[in-house]
């Protein structure tokens, strides 16, 4: 395959999914070394993420196994030996830190899309030396993700609400609205960070049925099964580690002493950076491909803006 990689010209879903994979297994030194460090960052953050939410829920097993006895009501048991407030504080510490990680890491990707789309090729260079272009973008990117995750809470918060008000049956909704809104998010990134349209023009357009139901959809659900299976090969190891938790913890309740290694929180944390940078180079394949669906359908648009 030559080096060009020309993103203006029309292609089928065939076409996207093939070029996708040959960019990709040409260029694989160059194409991660440009992300490594916001990969690195980025799966640092969701490691931490992990780490904490693992946490809060290994200080809730003993809750359950008291409450599913039935001799302590679940409210009292919380009051007694529930989380503390400093766990809970973490965790969303580690989930404003995780956002900041996945906006990193989503505008590193953005930088090298759009340097790709100039120059006809996957930068060479490491992304420090394009910083000038990685800060340009960086605002844009936040106050994007930014808007769009608090659709994403209004939303999740509203189901939730439905679900108590009218009938359990609404957390039907959850799982289709997600989908919805990930389409949604993703297409909408790319028409905002690689364009200069306005932020309100891009999401009354990319919301739409139309926008959302199309090839992009397509795309996106075909290379969501591969980051399926990346998200279970490199969690898998974690899996293992909360059930040993689970089962340790079982035994401590009933006066055993704890078997679990004191190096395991270290082993569970370098799983999880792991699991996550396979997970991250996953959505990066992922974006390439989307570009190229983007790209041949907004030809004339990508040439002016590039």
């Amino acid at each position: 395959m030559k080096d060009n990689i020309y993103f203006h010209k029309e292609r089928n879903l065939k076409k996207c999914i093939l070029d996708t994979w040959l960019i990709f297994a040409a260029h694989p030194t160059r194409f991660i070394k440009f992300l490594s460090p916001a990969i690195l960052v980025c799966s640092v953050s969701l490691a931490i993420f992990i780490w904490a939410i693992g946490n809060l829920c290994n200080s809730l097993i003993p809750l359950q196994i008291f409450h599913s006895q039935g001799k302590i009501p679940y409210k009292d048991l919380l009051q007694i030996m529930g989380p503390s407030i400093f766990e809970y504080g973490w965790a969303l510490l580690a989930l404003l830190n995780m956002f900041v990680g996945y906006v990193i890491f989503q505008n590193a990707c953005f930088t090298q899309i759009s340097y790709a789309i100039k120059n006809k090729q996957i930068p060479s260079q490491n992304i420090f030396d394009l910083s000038f272009l990685f800060y340009r973008k960086f605002l844009r990117c936040l106050k994007y993700f930014s808007i769009q995750f608090l659709f994403l809470f209004l939303g999740v918060s509203l189901i939730i609400l439905c679900v108590f008000l009218l009938s359990k049956w609404m957390w039907l909704l959850l799982l289709p609205s997600l989908i919805y809104w990930g389409v949604a998010c993703e297409v909408g990134s790319l028409n905002y960070i690689l364009t200069k349209e306005s932020l309100h023009t891009i999401i009354m357009r990319c919301f739409h049925p139309k926008e959302v139901f199309g090839n992009s959809f397509v795309i996106l659900f075909i290379t969501s099964i591969f980051i399926l299976i990346l998200i279970i090969i490199g969690l898998f190891p974690n899996l293992l580690i909360q059930l040993s938790y689970y089962y340790d913890t079982l035994g401590v309740l009933a006066y055993d002493s704890s078997g679990m290694p004191p190096y395991i929180p270290i082993l569970s944390f370098l799983c999880a950076v792991v699991g996550s940078s396979l997970f991250l180079i996953g959505l990066t394949i992922q974006k390439l491909a989307l570009t190229f669906v983007w790209c041949s359908t907004q030809i004339d648009k990508i040439k002016k803006e590039a």
